[in-house]
């Protein structure tokens, strides 16, 4: 389970990193925000590796995680103050992302509910 929350994780950071030019081109404070989700995500997934049973990391990456798919229901549904062009239309490739990042907020609460010795064997 752990693996499959550090890919989830990685996969979004690695989503928005791609996104970053044609956001930054569209909406530049856009972009700037798609370059934070990028190495937010990238931090938190490193984090995840080097402390695999941290539960202090398994909380920062649902709440991550939670933050994307608020963030991205926001810009999908209402105008966002200070961001032109919102609200955006509903891609393919953000309602995946979103998906997934779900998948990584169900997978990081469900390790923080397994006991301790069961969270440890989950992370090799």
């Amino acid at each position: 389970m752990h693996a499959l929350l550090v890919l989830a994780v990685a996969f979004t950071a690695g989503i928005h990193a791609a996104l970053v030019p044609e956001h930054l081109a569209e909406m530049p404070r856009l972009g700037d925000a798609f370059i934070v989700a990028a190495a937010a995500g990238g931090s938190v997934a490193l984090a995840l590796l080097l402390a695999p049973a941290s539960r202090r990391m398994l909380r920062l990456a649902a709440l991550f995680l939670t933050i994307e798919i608020v963030a991205w229901v926001g810009f999908v549904t209402v105008p966002v103050p200070g961001f032109d062009g919102t609200p955006e239309s509903v891609e393919a490739i953000a309602v995946v992302c979103k998906a997934i990042e779900l998948l990584g907020v169900l997978l990081a609460l469900g390790l923080l509910a397994a006991p301790t010795r069961r969270r440890r064997a989950a992370a090799h």
